[in-house]
């Protein structure tokens, strides 16, 4: 007896040229490096297009080696700022959507 339990399909099953859907992240922050669920994406700020979902960023500072991350989930179409601030005595990230 063969089960054909067919996993649910992720809605990317037509690759869509247009990439309006990707939520854009904005990363801003002096001097900082940042890594988007565990890739480095170079020198903020930068400007990402991700997939919707759950994303770890971190944020680190190599001058101090201090790092401070954010999880946060975007949905398809929503997009995210996050303005991280080593200047004081413990890194904030603050995020607005």
């Amino acid at each position: 007896s063969t089960s054909t339990s067919t996993p649910t399909p992720t809605p990317t099953s037509t690759p869509a040229p247009a990439t309006s859907d990707r939520p854009p992240l904005f990363l801003l922050g002096d001097g900082l490096q940042v890594s988007v669920d565990g890739t480095p994406r170079g020198a903020c700020p930068a400007h990402l297009s991700v997939e919707p979902g759950a994303h770890t960023i971190l944020f680190s500072f190599p001058a101090t080696g201090e790092s401070k991350g954010q999880s946060l989930t975007l949905r398809s179409g929503e997009r995210a700022t996050l303005r991280a601030d080593f200047t004081r005595a413990a890194p904030t990230i603050r995020v607005q959507r």
